[in-house]
């Protein structure tokens, strides 16, 4: 599935202009790859963002006196806050012609009884622009003490392959016997502490 945006060429490009741009209401997005020069457009904001809140990633963009283009969000950059996004860049692609994509793994769901250590955020993928998920949650209250998750264990939509090497650790779960065993040995030095050196007159006790 696309989504369809009106695409205007940036004649300026910079941050100045960016920034005019957004309070127009409009985002600054670049078109790359295909074998073609970057295109440097502005879309609308508003009809972005509400694409995006569908989890849209593949957009037709209808460019005003230039070459229509077909791409899929590559990256998104937010400002300092994370809370406005400032420019978007995107993928040609060529509609029902398999790609490979780097996908966002997110954990959903609190984790319970120890750690989650997230070793890698993100992996490959292989399918048509059009099957390509925005992003693939992994429920961590489903994960035990001591798990390691690897690519090869990630549930991955019909028609999408794995392109990432299947043995690369995602996340591993690691249980509290470590903090434990600091705390353990807090209370060792602190006992070690208490007894006098040689040739040290031991501290009066507070009795």
């Amino acid at each position: 599935m696309s989504n369809t945006l009106k695409g205007q060429v940036r004649e300026r490009l910079g941050s100045r202009h960016c920034r005019q741009l957004r309070q127009q209401g409009l985002l600054p997005i670049s078109v790359q790859g295909g074998g073609k020069p970057n295109a440097d457009l502005s879309v609308s904001l508003d009809e972005f963002q509400a694409a995006r809140r569908h989890h849209e990633r593949m957009f037709d963009i209808e460019v005003a006196g230039g070459t229509n283009e077909t791409a899929v969000v590559r990256e998104i950059q937010w400002d300092s806050l994370g809370e406005n996004l400032i420019h978007v860049e995107l993928q040609r692609v060529t509609r029902g012609v398999e790609m490979e994509a780097e996908i966002d793994v997110t954990f959903v769901n609190q984790f319970r009884g120890g750690v989650l250590n997230v070793t890698h955020s993100t992996i490959m993928v292989r399918s048509i622009p059009s099957l390509l998920p925005d992003v693939l949650e992994v429920r961590a209250d489903l994960l035990e003490i001591e798990h390691f998750l690897f690519a090869r264990d990630l549930k991955l939509p019909e028609g999408v392959s794995l392109a990432s090497d299947p043995d690369q650790e995602i996340a591993v779960v690691v249980g509290a016997e470590g903090e434990e065993a600091d705390a353990e040995g807090a209370e060792e030095d602190e006992d070690a502490a208490s007894v006098p050196k040689v040739g040290e007159k031991p501290k009066p006790s507070d009795d």
